[in-house]
């Protein structure tokens, strides 16, 4: 029996990207790209894609905004805004990546399971 969309892993050309650590946490775990997202209640591969479609400077002040906006903040000493530059570097070429279609049953909400699981996870990990 296969597993319906929403219970699967993605397979797309955003997957590097949203596996890139963004900075050590205080407990010495690595926040990803996809664990951001995922905290801050979006889609990681629908963002994802968004932003690949962006021009790269509004891409990166999004992706700035959203690590400066973390509440216990980076353990590094990085800059939010070279981080998040680092990362928009990543993404694949703009514009040309689409974002994951999953077909919807009825009783999904709009944050998806996926998304869901992340959030959960983050949460025991802090």
């Amino acid at each position: 029996m296969a597993l319906r969309a929403e219970y699967t892993l993605h397979k797309s050309d955003l997957n590097d990207f949203l596996e890139q650590g963004i900075c050590e946490e205080k407990n010495g775990t690595v926040l990803s790209v996809l664990s951001l997202f995922a905290r801050n209640g979006v889609d990681p591969w629908q963002e994802a894609a968004r932003l690949a479609g962006m021009p790269r400077l509004a891409a990166t002040e999004i992706l700035k905004t959203m690590i400066a906006g973390l509440s216990a903040g980076p353990a590094s000493r990085d800059d939010p805004r070279v981080i998040a530059s680092r990362l928009v570097d990543i993404l694949p070429d703009r514009g040309t990546t689409q974002p994951v279609r999953r077909p919807r049953s009825p009783a999904v909400t709009r944050t998806s399971w996926s998304t869901r699981l992340v959030q959960a996870f983050a949460l025991i990990v802090l």
